[in-house]
């Protein structure tokens, strides 16, 4: 009997390292795209702001875009 518990006690430890080890991972990949994400973001507005200040040549007249 007690054989028997320590087996299943070794197997639950076994099942939660694998699971902690899992989400540390996880957690790893979330902060990646976090800042990914970020980054992107900041791109952008940087691409927004340079677009917004491009100058176009309609019909003789120019255009702040």
């Amino acid at each position: 009997m007690l054989m028997k518990v320590r087996a299943e006690l070794d197997e639950t430890k076994i099942v939660l390292y694998d699971t902690i080890q899992s989400l540390v991972e996880r957690d790893g990949k979330l902060d990646d795209l976090v800042h990914k994400s970020q980054d992107l973001s900041f791109q952008s507005k940087v691409f927004f702001r340079a677009a917004k200040k491009q100058v176009f040549s309609i019909h003789g007249k120019f255009l702040t875009v």
